[in-house]
């Protein structure tokens, strides 16, 4: 398929009546529109953005949730030769007003009318304003659309309906704006097309009655590709709009495959665990044996051995009593989980692997529409990102940077055609990440080049490795590390939401401190402990700036908005009456 549009045209002219993409009702039920009524509703829709002026090459925004009529809306603003630019509904208003007036959008569609107070004037100049809930008060502008309204639509379908072909553009992607202002990548039908293709060829094929959830914001390139692979296998897509209800759903869905980011699998982990912990008795000593019997029985068979007579029958009735059911939280389809946008540590894939779940590590970029390497369900092991894809070149510069070329690499950042410099004159990308191959051609990340610090004593340090360590800890919830030309490191923390939900008043910091130091003692080395830590009232959220969609740190926005906390932090540790080898703890409000 050289375009997304054949995509969807092809399955809807192949399984015509199959249920394709389900939505949840008030009631409780899964309701499924087949993928014949969604090329035809397809159809009407792209009529109806012509009739009210849409043409090819305008610039298509949708900030909405997930479900039915975020696609619906896509492929027709697709159909209709539009670009589409997804954006998450929960970003700030600052940011969703800075794309649109970057991406100079021409049309809009909305999940709700309080998502026009977070954006002012930025959709002014909108031939057209789409809203899927019925408006909750009068407007006067005349550019706002009634959902219901269009979609049952008067629109004449036109005789000769002219698709997009291979070369044009489909999509701008926004970075997350990890280290600065966000940057629109825009990508072509054909390079949409070749992703799909990419992640099917390189992954088992998925079986016909196959079930995926789509729960990420569709402001995410790698659900996108993902919902386009669904498409293309044929497969069922369940919608989740609202992300933080997933596991609610998960269980009754029944995936074939989950894809997640890490965060997700580890705030899971930290709470299957702290809920395993606080059982007692012999509840409790049946499920930490059970744990430990499954990794056991995990690392023979891929370590290549044949797990042993004893360790199978211990396997079968620790499966038959515990693992079973730690299982069944993804319901009881699962084949394997996927993992991507950041690195994931290498204890929470031991954890869901000692209980039978196989997470996947992949890596790409938003540089790079194809993810550019995958563990696979045959071919994975622990620790690296799995084998570059065939589509995708890569070698390791000299410096140790990961370098990638082909045919899924964009071409400069849209409205920044100056933008082009980290691309050799081969025609290979700096992806701004370190790694190496290991001697079976697996990719290892081993940091990233706006992540690694040089300390004054000229020593390099890799953060994410510390945070994720730090993480580990139940009452953790975020850890961000600093030190880039200090004599020392030390942390920002914030709290669970239990911890954050007592009375802070009351917070007592010597336990915190003392578990803090007794953890970091025993899992890092000396230059990479943090010599101080301060605990932050306040979550950090996305809404609050603190992280992207994809729930990645906004580092540059952190440490500007705890500017004058993390100074006063040093100046304490640099403070000569202060006991060098004690760890220092501070609360921040």
């Amino acid at each position: 398929m050289d375009t997304v549009l054949e995509i969807l045209k092809d399955q809807a002219h192949r399984e015509p009546d199959k249920p394709a993409i389900f939505t949840r009702l008030a009631s409780g039920r899964w309701s499924g529109a087949t993928w014949g009524e969604i090329w035809g509703k397809v159809i009407g829709l792209s009529q109806e953005f012509k009739a009210r002026g849409l043409e090819p090459g305008d610039r298509f925004a949708i900030i909405a949730p997930n479900g039915l009529e975020w696609e619906l809306t896509h492929f027709a603003a697709l159909a209709s030769g539009a670009i589409v630019i997804g954006l998450d509904a929960h970003d700030t208003g600052e940011r969703l007003t800075k794309v649109l007036l970057h991406a100079a959008v021409n049309a809009l569609v909305i999940g709700d009318d309080k998502i026009l107070a977070k954006l002012g004037n930025a959709a002014q100049a909108a031939k057209f304003i789409v809203c899927f809930s019925r408006p909750t008060k009068t407007y006067s502008r005349t550019n706002l659309v009634d959902w219901a309204h269009l979609v049952d639509g008067s629109a004449k379908p036109s005789s000769a309906l002219i698709f997009p072909t291979k070369g044009d553009p489909a999509t701008i992607i926004y970075t997350s704006g990890t280290t600065g202002e966000p940057k629109g990548i825009l990508y072509s039908h054909g390079q949409l097309a070749l992703a799909c293709e990419a992640i099917i060829n390189t992954l088992p094929p998925p079986r016909h009655d196959a079930r995926f959830i789509c729960w990420l914001p569709l402001s995410n390139l790698f659900q996108r590709v993902m919902n386009l692979c669904t498409i293309a296998s044929g497969s069922s897509l369940y919608m989740v709009a609202d992300p933080l209800k997933v596991m609610e759903f998960v269980a009754e869905i029944a995936p074939d495959v989950f894809i997640g980011v890490p965060r997700f699998y580890e705030k899971l982990a930290t709470g299957i665990k702290t809920k395993l912990s606080a059982q007692r008795g012999a509840t409790a000593t049946l499920a930490k044996a059970a744990l430990a019997i499954g990794n056991r029985y995990a690392t023979a068979q891929k370590n290549g051995n044949r797990p042993s007579v004893l360790l199978q029958l211990q396997y079968s009735l620790a499966d038959r009593f515990v693992l079973r059911n730690l299982r069944s939280l993804f319901g009881r389809r699962l084949q394997y989980s996927v993992s991507g946008s950041a690195p994931i540590p290498v204890w929470i894939l031991e954890f869901f692997e000692s209980f039978g779940c196989l997470i996947l590590e992949a890596y790409g970029l938003s540089e790079n529409i194809l993810p550019i390497a995958m563990n696979t369900p045959h071919a994975h092991r622990f620790g690296t990102v799995g084998k570059v894809i065939t589509q995708n070149e890569v070698k390791i510069d000299a410096d140790g940077e990961v370098l990638v070329r082909g045919a899924g690499l964009f071409g400069g950042y849209f409205g920044d055609p100056g933008s082009f410099e980290r691309v050799s004159t081969d025609g290979f990308y700096r992806t701004g990440d370190f790694g190496r191959f290991d001697d079976a051609g697996f990719l290892q990340l081993t940091g990233r080049k706006s992540e690694v610090i040089k300390t004054s004593s000229g020593r390099r340090i890799a953060l994410p490795a510390i945070e994720s360590v730090l993480r580990e800890l139940p009452w953790i919830d975020h850890a961000v590390v600093l030190g880039s030309g200090r004599k020392c490191l030390a942390a920002l923390v914030t709290l669970d939401a239990r911890a954050r939900n007592s009375d802070q008043a009351k917070i007592d910091l010597a336990p915190l401190r003392e578990a803090l130091a007794k953890h970091i003692n025993a899992r890092l080395s000396r230059h990479e402990q943090p010599a101080a830590a301060l605990i932050l009232a306040r979550a950090f959220s996305v809404d609050g700036g603190e992280l992207t969609p994809n729930l990645k740190l906004r580092r540059a926005e952190i440490e500007r908005k705890y500017h004058s906390a993390i100074e006063n932090l040093f100046q304490m540790l640099d403070s000569s009456t202060r006991p060098q080898e004690e760890f220092l703890i501070a609360f921040y409000e």
